[in-house]
């Protein structure tokens, strides 16, 4: 079968667990077929993740910095709300998208395209009319993803062949958009490391992200313990320059506006990230929303308890509070409380880190990999 899988990234070498999932995902089913992997991109390069030899790779480049001329600009002026706006940049964007997929779909001629964001999912069926049987994998949450779309984006959901999540509470959600949902979580592959949880190391892992990730929350809630922990220090991985992100700067002000310079640390990207976190004895994860949570169910896999907020869907379905993991209620406060537990108990940190690495066996790759094979086959049958 000839698979093509589509994502977009501004930036090839950017380190989120969507782009890991991607490169994972062509990998795994390249084991059995022909696959494609194509990123629509700014710039160059290849992913920092690795992929399959076997995977044909395609980057197509300068796909964001879509010049709009001034016919454009003033006719959009005409347009008295965002939803009018928005709708009508897609009507213009979407057939420029459109021409640099096109000469790969006439090449690879897949059975089956896999895309991984509902813009990939419009311009494909909307304005491309592909005939080709269209799966859209969602690595968000449902209620984020599927918000604010535009009639365009609505008749694509019902278009798509099927819709995959991460989680089940996203079923019922995308069913009101497709009739064929599967539902198949992240696979792990076990990295091999043990944390031995005895480092007085609290550590974070995903881009920075206001409403998303919401990393000022843990920052907030080390300032209430960091008299009772005075050795204890914070390390936040990932995407989010302080010199350049608007974010991440001000969570840099927050660390200084708290005294906090020799105890918390922004660390940037690795492709290592197993490694920093055998070194850390509790994950900290103060999420809003999650698909599926790729660092977190390496954090467990490496024996990490997790602290996150009962209200995150995505976090409280692999969580089971007391048990695997520590779960609160939203605010500083029950966050603060909740890693006060883990940092005063030793024992507990290890009970409960013996319990998370449990996830080993629970998503397994291969497991997951075998329900992508049986959904592959499906598709194509119904045509």
């Amino acid at each position: 079968m000839n698979v093509l899988i589509i994502t977009n990234w501004k930036h090839v070498d950017e380190i989120t667990g969507a782009n890991k999932a991607f490169c994972s995902l062509a990998s795994a089913l390249s084991a059995h077929h022909e696959v494609t992997a194509l990123v629509l991109s700014e710039t160059g390069g290849k992913p920092i993740f690795s992929i399959a030899p076997e995977v044909h790779f395609k980057n197509i480049t300068g796909c964001y910095h879509i010049k709009q001329n001034l016919g454009h600009r003033l006719l959009r002026s005409l347009k008295f709300s965002s939803e009018a706006r928005h709708r009508y940049d897609q009507q213009v964007q979407d057939p420029i998208w459109m021409q640099k997929i096109d000469p790969v779909l006439q090449e690879v001629k897949p059975d089956v395209i896999i895309v991984f964001t509902p813009d990939l999912a419009r311009i494909l069926l909307i304005q491309g009319k592909v005939k080709q049987p269209v799966i859209l994998t969602l690595r968000q949450a449902a209620d984020v993803l599927l918000t604010n779309l535009t009639p365009e984006g609505i008749e694509a959901l019902r278009k798509a062949a099927c819709i995959h999540v991460l989680t089940p509470d996203n079923i019922s959600r995308t069913k009101k958009f497709c009739d064929h949902v599967a539902w198949i979580p992240n696979g792990i592959v076990s990295s091999g490391l043990t944390s031995t949880l005895g480092n007085h190391l609290i550590l974070h892992s995903g881009r920075f992200s206001k409403n998303q990730k919401r990393q000022h929350l843990l920052i907030e809630a080390f300032h209430l313990l960091q008299s009772d922990f005075l050795d204890w220090k914070v390390e936040f991985w990932g995407e989010g320059d302080p010199e350049r992100d608007s974010y991440a700067h001000d969570c840099l002000e927050l660390v200084k506006k708290y005294h906090l310079e020799n105890n918390i640390h922004f660390c940037g990207s690795t492709d290592q990230m197993a490694r920093q976190m055998a070194r850390a004895s509790v994950f900290a994860f103060p999420s809003a929303t999650e698909g599926m949570s790729q660092a977190m169910l390496e954090a467990m896999d490496i024996g990490l308890p997790v602290v996150g907020y009962r209200s995150c869907a995505s976090v409280s379905s692999l969580i089971q509070d007391g048990v695997n993991g520590i779960l609160c209620e939203d605010g500083v406060e029950p966050l603060a409380e909740a890693l006060r537990k883990l940092m005063k108990d030793p024992e507990l940190r290890k009970r409960i880190g013996a319990e998370a690495q449990k996830v080993r066996e629970q998503y397994a790759a291969e497991q997951s990999w075998a329900k992508w094979e049986k959904l592959l086959e499906d598709v194509v049958k119904q045509g």
